[in-house]
């Protein structure tokens, strides 16, 4: 059958304040908990993310972890990917399998550009090759929201071609797809890129 397109959700918190059941509240968000899901998680390594700036990369390699320990407890059944991104070339899957405390993130944020397209492309490529048992598919974004993509001109704004072409293969997908944001910051701005960077794949 073909896919159902949910509309996004964001979780909101406070910066550096993970609650417990962070894990438990994304999967039961998604509408996983208990069913054999494959998430992906979008990880913005863009130098807009590093300590010199907003300072919001060290809390990801600080949560990520702590996030997929407790996936791997309360749903141990899932497949997650883990895709970094920032220019297209330094977009690359990074980890792809059970729920695992022990991702390879890389030890600084420092791509030059903030390509969505290019990692939710990337996503789409990872749930179209999900395996036999998966019935639900979720796309985590991790990012400050700015999009920077000028030598992409599939994606270098968000009236370029490349975003119907991504909202089409998420709707052809066998299994229905969620996206899924968690701010890193209260700031507003931040915010709604997050949002608009979902809205453009996942719509509403």
């Amino acid at each position: 059958p073909r896919s159902t397109l949910f509309p996004y959700t964001t979780l909101f918190r406070s910066p550096g304040q993970v609650p417990p059941a962070a894990a438990g509240t994304v999967a039961a968000g998604l509408g996983v908990k208990g069913i054999p899901s494959e998430l992906v998680i979008l990880v913005d390594i863009s130098q807009s993310m590093a300590a010199s700036r907003h300072g919001l990369y060290p809390q990801v390699q600080q949560e990520l972890p702590l996030f997929m320990s407790a996936l791997a407890k309360q749903e141990p059944q899932d497949t997650v990917g883990v895709v970094v991104f920032g220019a297209p070339a330094d977009t690359q899957t990074i980890y792809l399998g059970p729920p695992s405390g022990s991702v390879p993130l890389p030890a600084t944020a420092n791509s030059v550009g903030t390509d969505f397209g290019a990692a939710f492309k990337q996503a789409v490529n990872i749930l179209n090759q999900a395996p036999a048992s998966v019935q639900v598919g979720g796309v985590l974004l991790l990012s400050d929201g700015e999009l920077y993509a000028p030598d992409d001109k599939e994606y270098d704004n968000y009236q370029a071609p490349g975003w119907q072409k991504l909202r089409s293969r998420v709707a052809s997908l066998s299994v229905p797809v969620t996206g899924y944001g968690l701010p890193l910051t209260t700031d507003q701005t931040a915010i709604n890129g997050v949002n608009q960077a979902l809205s453009a794949v996942f719509g509403r």
